[in-house]
């Protein structure tokens, strides 16, 4: 592993921009085309640094990387590592970062031309934790645009599903990542649990309302097209450790509903599909979180307490 520090040149805060990659090689002209185009776009001088984690991959994505590098000015780097899934990649970003704001990208997704012009007059403030912003989903089916709204109870309307956070969607301090890292061990839900934690823990939040992420769906081999594995349920792992989370930090009382909720409702979507599955091998590893069976649902007013208590009364009364 390799990468060269990048020194800050000026008074702006530095923005580091991590992106993971495995056998992105088709499209990662679009993710790294568009942070140049916005670049452009931007305040002159940008202080940032673009970090491109190859996680192991068996393409050409490193040779594709590398021919931008000229592009960008001595701004953008290359880590090479082996193959070890998406958190792992983020983990190796996040440790050769110098920025003291972080944000993370998809290899297939783009940035809007806005991005920089939007973000960084406001990162020059050095204020606020955590930056939240709308973003863009493209798909076979068109085009559709989600604004965040700007609230309280941010992170519990979060659990709850009213507010629609991923994680290239915020940009937050790196000082948050001192000690918090994305589990290695869980392959779903792994960002929801970073940025439960993120939010619980910020104490300045801004909300902007402006699309500065283009989210595609057009990729056959994301997570979302691939047939269920056990890799799918480490999703509950995830969902029971923000539960505790907020349970240890004694957490108010209706967040910790909302985020008991959200856990049971993930064990239960996935018990059905692997209820519908002739993998042995996958119906053991389901059984690991059968003593969620006997959590009752706990009373609150959203879709994930209707989808929970109505499959806990199944599961108990009706079979």
């Amino acid at each position: 592993m390799e990468l060269v520090v990048n020194k800050k040149t000026n008074n702006m805060p530095f923005l580091s921009i991590i992106i993971p990659a495995y056998n992105a090689a088709e499209q990662i002209d679009r993710c790294l085309g568009s942070i140049l185009n916005s670049m452009k776009q931007g305040p002159q001088g940008i202080s940032v640094e673009v970090i491109v984690v190859n996680d192991g991959s068996l393409d050409n994505t490193a040779e594709k990387v590398n021919s931008y590098i000229n592009d960008f000015g001595g701004k953008l780097f290359l880590i090479n590592k082996e193959n070890n899934g998406v958190s792992s990649a983020r983990n190796c970003g996040i440790k050769n970062a110098h920025g003291d704001y972080l944000y993370f990208m998809d290899a297939d997704d783009e940035m809007s031309q806005s991005f920089f012009c939007v973000l960084l007059p406001k990162l020059t403030n050095n204020v606020i934790d955590v930056y939240i912003f709308g973003f863009t989903i493209v798909s076979n089916k068109g085009k559709s645009i989600y604004y965040p709204k700007a609230t309280s109870n941010l992170l519990n309307r979060y659990l709850l599903g009213k507010q629609k956070i991923a994680i290239w969607s915020i940009v937050c301090k790196k000082k948050f990542f001192d000690e918090l890292l994305f589990d290695e061990d869980t392959y779903y839900a792994e960002d929801i649990e970073v940025i439960s934690k993120v939010l619980y823990f910020a104490k300045a939040i801004e909300v902007i309302k402006e699309s500065l992420y283009v989210y595609f769906i057009d990729n056959p081999s994301s997570a979302m097209h691939k047939k269920i594995s056990e890799k799918n349920l480490t999703s509950i792992d995830a969902h029971r450790r923000i539960y505790q989370f907020l349970k240890d930090n004694n957490s108010p009382m209706e967040m910790r509903k909302s985020a008991k909720n959200l856990m049971l409702s993930r064990y239960y979507l996935w018990k059905k599909r692997v209820s519908e599955s002739n993998d042995i091998g996958l119906k053991s590893r389901m059984a690991d979180y059968n003593d969620l069976l006997a959590v009752i649902p706990p009373l609150q007013c959203n879709k994930f307490f209707a989808y929970s208590f109505a499959c806990y009364c199944k599961y108990h009364y009706f079979k």
